[in-house]
């Protein structure tokens, strides 16, 4: 049983300590920036979604970046938005980019959500319009890709406003994350990711994730924050791993994050995790 601990022991230790390696020596991945708090969708909780509103909320409130959707209409445009078809917003059962620019601008955000009838009429912005939000604020531009084939089309239009040193892009598909980690190698990118802690050790869980990085060039994850444990944490940690999470909103989710020193927290509501840290402070 000792032999075969030790063993275990030295296998675990090899395969993390490549993950350090890998790592540390790959100078040609941006530095992945400070961003505390991220709002979700923009400040989501009290705003329409993926809205110039929310966005400017988020900038309006000093909160260090804003997380924003991105697909492709029908006729090429790049827009803000998230569902893969218009319903929640009062539209039809056809796909986002089945739909012109025209069609989704005539959609009402303000009904994605009772109590949002003083937003009525605000549209979907086109992803140009979003980012001149940025260009002159401190919050960071967080773009999720939610289509393939547009990361070229997004890389030009941050290049065009200047704001390469200012946005970071974040994508579930680790491919997409290796196509834009070539395009852009100056753009920090994270990988988004979720696991069922339930069914997978955090040795398991942390075996996928250092295998994804290290086929998509990149450092950093964005987690869904029921996916974490202490466990995880540290060997993530310890392999260099930059670590983000996504999307706590319950004042025991956020405080528990805060606890585990996440460096970056999404949420709906931003101004949840600025009370809760001052009160930990405390």
């Amino acid at each position: 049983m000792k032999t075969y601990s030790l063993i275990l022991f030295v296998l675990l230790s090899a395969f993390f300590g490549a993950g350090r390696l890998h790592a540390a020596d790959s100078g040609s991945i941006p530095e992945f920036p400070s961003i505390p708090v991220i709002a979700h969708r923009g400040v989501s909780g009290y705003y329409p979604e993926n809205s110039v509103s929310s966005l400017q909320a988020a900038i309006d409130s000093d909160v260090p970046g804003a997380e924003f959707d991105v697909k492709k209409t029908a006729d090429g445009k790049l827009i803000l938005f998230h569902d893969s078809d218009a319903k929640r917003f009062g539209g039809d059962e056809r796909s986002v980019d089945k739909l012109t620019f025209e069609e989704i601008r005539k959609l009402d955000l303000s009904k994605v959500k009772k109590g949002f009838e003083k937003f009525a009429g605000e549209k979907v912005p086109s992803l140009e319009e979003a980012l001149i939000l940025f260009k002159n604020s401190q919050c960071r531009p967080v773009i999720e890709i939610k289509d393939g084939g547009i990361e070229k089309p997004i890389i030009d239009l941050i290049r065009k406003h200047g704001l390469e040193k200012k946005a970071v892009i974040i994508d579930f598909s680790w491919k997409r994350v290796k196509i834009i980690r070539a395009l852009a190698p100056e753009i920090p990118v994270a990988w988004l990711c979720s696991f069922k802690k339930e069914e997978m050790s955090p040795d398991e869980i942390a075996k996928i994730i250092l295998n994804t990085l290290k086929k998509c060039n990149t450092n950093t994850i964005d987690i869904s924050y029921g996916s974490l444990t202490p466990e995880l944490l540290k060997i993530l940690r310890d392999a260099n791993i930059r670590v983000l999470c996504w999307t706590a909103d319950k004042p025991d989710d956020i405080q528990r994050m805060i606890d585990w020193k996440v460096e970056s927290i999404t949420t709906n509501y931003p101004d949840r995790v600025d009370q809760l840290k001052k009160q930990t402070v405390k």
